[in-house]
C-alpha cells in the first residue's frame, strides 16, 4: 500500500470515528442530565430504609 493511500484511508478512519462519537457523546450527556433531573425530583419509597438482605425495586 502506498504512503498516498495509506494516508488517505487514516483520514477516513479518524473522520469517521469524530463524527461518530460527537453525536454519541452528546446522546450521553443529555441521558445524564435527564437522569440528573429525575433522581431530584422523585421521592424514595416508604420502605426505602428497610433494605434488610436486598435492593427492593
Amino acid at each position: 500500500m502506498t504512503p498516498d493511500i495509506f494516508a488517505k484511508i487514516t483520514g477516513v478512519m479518524q473522520d469517521t470515528f469524530v463524527s461518530g462519537m460527537s453525536p454519541a457523546f452528546l446522546v450521553a450527556g443529555v441521558v445524564a442530565v435527564v437522569a440528573a433531573f429525575v433522581a431530584t425530583r422523585t421521592k424514595r419509597g416508604d420502605n426505602a430504609d428497610a433494605a434488610g438482605g436486598g435492593v427492593h425495586i
